[in-house]
């Protein structure tokens, strides 16, 4: 199914949104959807999640989206081999690319508080991302590291953060950067 998805977004380089939701999509099948997607400017949305995408995957859909002008909306949860190398490769990204407004990394569990420290950083220089998702279980290092984004980046909207086991001392850290 992954396949015939590739081919027909190679075909039609006009589709608006590409929708791969739990179709295993592994890092080659990533390192495929970035290569189709680099001929479609058309493409606003991109949905991967719940698939087999790691690092490597995860590099190339990096790679693609920094340059990539008009995708909006990424979708990466529940891709349980995004792990922090992941994060760094997507941080990078996210330095470069003014066009992103949604990104979805929530119960990727194999983020931790070095990921989140990534990605803080990245959001900290970042103007374009409205909304982030990143539910899952992280501890009082990674929601210190995201206050700071949050006292520095004032178009971030919404961010997701639940089914955190959030102590007093993160709840603060938040607090204090609102």
């Amino acid at each position: 199914l992954c396949d015939v998805m590739i081919a027909l977004l190679r075909q039609d380089p006009a589709c608006v949104h590409v929708d791969l939701r739990n179709c295993a999509v592994d890092n080659q099948g990533a390192k495929m959807v970035s290569d189709a997607l680099q001929l479609s400017a058309h493409t606003t949305s991109v949905f991967l999640s719940n698939n087999y995408i790691a690092d490597q995957g995860c590099k190339h859909l990096s790679e693609m989206l920094a340059v990539h002008p008009n995708i909006v909306t990424v979708d990466l949860s529940g891709n349980q081999g995004i792990r922090t190398d992941s994060c760094k490769s997507l941080s990078e990204m996210l330095r470069l690319n003014t066009s992103i407004t949604v990104l979805d990394l929530a119960t990727c569990l194999g983020i931790d508080n070095e990921a989140i420290m990534y990605l803080s950083e990245a959001l900290q220089v970042n103007s374009s991302v409205i909304r982030i998702h990143l539910a899952g279980k992280y501890g009082d290092d990674a929601t210190k590291h995201m206050s700071e984004a949050f006292k520095v980046n004032f178009t971030l909207t919404r961010v997701d953060i639940s089914s955190n086991s959030l102590s007093d001392k993160s709840c603060c850290h938040i607090a204090e950067a609102l």
